[in-house]
């Protein structure tokens, strides 16, 4: 594990969004979501968030904030909660960056899929659509 700077990944990032029926008006890579969001009054007690939903109720689309580095420690205890709440077994598909940051973009696209998702709920989908992207990048492979 290594330190992600999550820049480096903006494009795939942007190419995910963009393949799903999602309403997303935007990524934002910040270094400090809890500030950017006390900057804009909206509350946010974790001070090492790594991701966050938020739903512009005029649009009815969702920003994207995604912490711009983040530590081996953040992913550690991430990936903690994630084996914590059940998929043990699955995170050995978090233990490269792109696969870390493409797990954490559709465990954030879940909570605009449907805000009544627990974490649990948005970590199952995030890992059955890395599964998704999974098999059609195998599928376009094999007919080459």
């Amino acid at each position: 594990m290594e330190l992600i700077i999550t820049s480096e990944y903006k494009e795939r990032l942007h190419n995910i969004v963009s393949s799903y029926q999602i309403p997303v008006e935007g990524i934002e890579i910040i270094s400090d979501i809890q500030a950017w969001c006390k900057e804009r009054n909206i509350p946010e007690k974790n001070a090492l968030l790594t991701g966050k939903c938020l739903k512009n109720n005029k649009t009815g689309k969702h920003l994207i904030l995604l912490r711009s580095e983040i530590s081996e420690s953040m992913q550690r205890s991430i990936i903690r909660a994630i084996s914590i709440r059940g998929f043990s077994e699955k995170i050995n598909l978090l233990e490269t960056s792109w696969g870390f940051l493409k797990h954490l973009l559709f465990h954030e696209l879940g909570h605009a899929k449907d805000n009544s998702w627990s974490e649990t709920q948005c970590d199952e989908w995030a890992f059955s659509m890395m599964e998704q992207v999974s098999n059609y990048k195998s599928l376009k492979q094999d007919k080459k």
